[in-house]
């Protein structure tokens, strides 16, 4: 089961930026991550899938992480990275751990369960 802080997180930034488009994607992210500074993710969905299908592409919270972090991804490029070619991919999870998933554990002093 998932940790209720991330689902919390995730809920807050999702409806936030749904019902917020103008606000900057990191305002929503600092919203959502109020009081939860320092935690540790888990890293478990309800569905027990790695923590790496909602920090990463396709999940809408990984756009907003982009959108906030590294802006410069464009949703091109994330599409390359879903389409299966392992290659590319490759290259583009390491890009996204460094430009993206880290930065955002530095941020919110966050560590991963």
């Amino acid at each position: 089961m998932a940790e209720p802080t991330a689902e919390q997180i995730i809920a807050v930034a999702l409806g936030t930026h749904l019902t917020h488009p103008q606000v900057p994607a990191l305002a929503v992210l600092d919203l959502a991550f109020q009081g939860c500074e320092g935690s540790a993710l888990h890293v478990e969905t309800d569905a027990g899938v790695a923590s790496v299908h909602w920090l990463h592409p396709p999940s809408p919270f990984a756009d907003l992480l982009r959108q906030a972090f590294a802006p410069e991804i464009t949703a091109q490029q994330v599409q390359l990275w879903t389409s299966g070619n392992d290659f590319v991919a490759q290259g583009f999870r390491a890009r996204w751990e460094a430009d993206v998933v880290a930065p955002l554990l530095q941020r919110y002093r966050l560590r991963r369960r």
